[in-house]
Parts: C-alpha cells; structure tokens; sequence
C-alpha cells in the first residue's frame, strides 16, 4: 500500500515477500521510502521510478507493474518497438535479422527500432544548444531524471530541453505511417521502471501511442529459445534496416552529448545526478552547454529489466555500432513529422518541497521541521522508518509520524517519565512489525540460514 494513489508508478512492493529489511529505504536516493508495520511503503510523491530500490532488495520483493505478454498470434497487427540495447543482450553470434526474424515469428507484423528517429531529434537538440549557449541546457531522455527536477528541482525545469524521447517520436511517426491499418497494436519493450509509468502517464494525457510496455526481461526469453531452437533464424521476411551509429549509442551514458559541440557534461546513476543538481542549483558559476543525465549506470544498458550484464552489453552495442553502414542523418521521418511533433509544450512543477499547497500552512511545516531538528540526534539510522532524522521530522510535522519513533528520544522520553519501556516497546512494533525483535534463527545470516 502505497502513502499515495498515483497509479502512474511501474514500481510496485509485494507486501507477502517483503521483510521490512529497510534495504530500499536506504537505498532510495528521493527518500520516497518509509517502514511502517513491518513492510516498506513508497510516497508516490517522491518516487521516481529510478529503480534502485529494486536493485537492492534481497529478497524480490520489489518488481515493476509491467503488462504481460499476450498472444501475439491474434488478429492484431503488432508492431515491436524495440530499444538498441536490446539486441545488446544477445551473443554475438546472433545477427540483427535473425533477432528481429524470431520476434516476427513471435507474431508481430512489424519490427521497428525506437532509435530510428534519433538523427532528427540530434538536429533538432543541436539546433536548440546553440540558441541557448551556456545555459545548462538540460536531456529530457531519461523519465526517471525528468521527474526529479519535476519534484526535486523544480528550479531546473525552464533547463529541461523541450523535446520528445526518440519512443514517442518514433511511435507517433508509426502511428501516422500505419493509421490506415486495422487493429494496430504498438509494444514497447523496455529495459527499465521510469519509461513504463512516463508512457502511462502520457496515454492518460493525450492519444494513446503505446499499447503496451513488456519488459526486456521476459522478451528476451521468449526470443533466445527461438533462436536456440532454429540455431539462428534466417528469414526471407522484410525487416527494418539498422539505425546509425549515432542512433546506436544514444542510450548509453555519453551518447547524446558525443554529437554537440561546446562544454557538455555526460552523468549517470541516480545519486551522482542528485549530487550534481544540487550544487548546479547553488552554485550559478558553473556553465555548460549540455547536460546529458540518465539514471542508471552506463545509461541503458544499466536497465533493472535487462538481462545482459551493462558492461557486457555496452561492448556489443559498440560493436555493433561500429560495423554500421548506415550514415548518420538517414531519417524518414521529414515527410511524415513536423517540427511541432519533436516538441514538448510544457514540463509541470510537481515539486514536493512545497509542502502544502497553501504557503501559510507548507512555511509552518518547513518551521516546525526545522524545530524538531534540534531535539533529533542526526544519526540517520532508519531505526524509525524513515531513512534520515530530518524526513522523520518532515513526516512529524505533516501528521504522518511522531516524535517517538525515534529510538534515541524515546530513551530521553524514558529518562523523564514522559514513556513507559512498554509504550517504547509497542512503537517499535509498530514500525517494524511484531515479533520482530524475537529470536529468530532462520532469518537471513543467522545460523539456520542454509541460502
């Protein structure tokens, strides 16, 4: 159960797996994670799908709402959208055609590379950096970094590059190539959280352009024991011819910024970007023309719903890269796209350090915030459920917590007769479930652990 309903989010908490180990709460770098009755839940507010607390969770209990993988063999036209570090989970001994032979024969009419629009979008952003010249031009590519100025950095929205992602692009240029074709079904196969709850979101707020979102994952599977199967698939079918190297490359971490000129900066992983945008938004010193940020590591070949290893997969999408024999700027999208199709119109404020909506009420928040802050010790042990002092004093001062489900001030509390051991006791069970300070030999390291 979530703080909130934002149903936009892909990444979701099994209540029956999870242990209430605090891993995620720590992990997370928007602090969007609190414990409470034993079992992590997530503020949809803050959440921004980045996916580390996935990563860090030992025992699965954290995954991504994704759709499932229906039977292509219906009266559908399917068409497959498929991002470039897909065909970098492959071994090498599996050609492009033959990976896109074995997802036709999966029953898709088509096979599309969402990349394909990248050479008009690269002259579109180098176009728009050079109108705006050491003015910190940021990527507005990766969702998951999108929805961190949104919420965390509001501030830095007016730098976000008002252009579309190369999957809507690309889609809305199949969408008007194939409008004429019935019973058309576009599927995305993603490597990551924050791309499946930026197209939700989008198919809420205009027409809908992806029908479904299926993770690399269990795609992969599906295509790998074709493959093994037929010993590589030799198709006399027509698929689409490869992309560029420019095109190739755009979603690994240095991709974008490897076509600009002037002082650009390529950043990745969720706590190096945080670390960055807070001293960009302090320190006004600094000027670049370019900032290219993708959450992951290695951008997205660092995907949590990728099955190659992001090192492994980087080289094979280099690889690939430099075998290509299509030029850069060999685009078909002129003739079906205007320049207004490449553009976003607006980029919302969805910050949550306004702590309420009205100014009076969100300034007496911020001041009682800082209040409790004197009596909090600043350890940041988690102990209370929150994963600092200061979020726990940003939840007492909304109602959403108390004072003492801090342990150390439930000692001073203790010290003054203000709270009874067994009060004290009952607060920690609240937080972390009962029974849990029991003796427990089969818990996870302890000496009937045999995993």
């Amino acid at each position: 159960m979530r703080v909130s309903n934002d149903s936009n989010h892909a990444i979701q908490i099994d209540k029956e797996k999870c242990i209430g180990c605090s891993h995620c709460m720590r992990g997370c770098p928007t602090e969007a994670i609190r414990v409470w009755n034993g079992k992590a839940i997530i503020d949809d507010e803050k959440c921004v799908d980045c996916g580390d607390c996935f990563r860090v969770c030992p025992v699965k209990a954290i995954y991504v709402s994704l759709d499932s993988i229906p039977d292509f063999s219906n009266i559908n036209r399917n068409v497959a959208l498929i991002p470039s570090v897909f065909y970098g989970q492959f071994p090498a001994r599996y050609s492009k055609k033959d990976i896109d032979s074995a997802i036709i024969e999966l029953g898709f009419y088509r096979v599309v590379e969402v990349e394909e629009s990248v050479d008009l979008l690269k002259k579109k952003i180098i176009d728009y950096v050079s109108r705006h010249p050491a003015e910190n031009v940021i990527s507005s590519y990766c969702p998951a970094v999108v929805r961190l100025i949104q919420t965390r950095f509001p501030e830095l929205i007016a730098h976000l590059i008002p252009m579309k992602t190369p999957l809507e692009i690309t889609a809305l240029k199949l969408r008007r190539e194939l409008r004429y074709v019935e019973n058309l079904q576009l599927y995305y196969i993603t490597p990551c959280a924050s791309k499946t709850s930026s197209i939700s979101h989008s198919n809420i707020t205009s027409e809908v352009l992806i029908n479904a979102v299926i993770g690399i994952d269990a795609f992969y599977n599906l295509v790998l024991h074709l493959l093994n199967v037929h010993h590589g698939i030799a198709s006399a079918l027509d698929v689409e011819k490869g992309i560029s190297k420019t095109a190739v490359l755009w979603g690994l971490s240095g991709g974008e910024i490897a076509s600009l000129q002037g002082r650009c900066l390529s950043i990745d992983g969720m706590n190096h970007i945080m670390e960055f945008l807070e001293k960009l938004d302090i320190d006004e010193n600094h000027q670049f023309d370019f900032l290219e940020m993708k959450a992951c590591d290695q951008g997205c070949a660092g995907g949590i719903l990728n099955s190659e290893n992001r090192f492994f997969c980087v080289g094979s999408m280099k690889n690939r890269a430099h075998a290509s024999l299509t030029k850069d700027d060999n685009n078909t999208t002129n003739h079906i796209l205007n320049a207004e199709d490449t553009q976003i119109n607006e980029i919302q404020n969805c910050s949550v350090l306004a702590l309420d909506k009205d100014q009076v009420k969100a300034l007496k928040i911020m001041n009682k915030t800082r209040r409790l802050m004197c009596y909090l010790p600043g350890f940041d042990c988690g102990a209370c459920g929150a994963p600092t002092c200061k979020s726990l004093a940003e939840d007492v001062a909304k109602g959403n917590a108390i004072l003492s489900h801090c342990v150390f001030m439930q000692r001073q509390m203790e010290k003054h007769h203000r709270l009874s051991p067994q009060h004290a006791f009952n607060i920690i069970e609240s937080i972390w479930g009962k029974d849990r300070l029991d003796k427990d030999c089969n818990k996870k390291g302890a000496i009937n652990d045999y995993s």
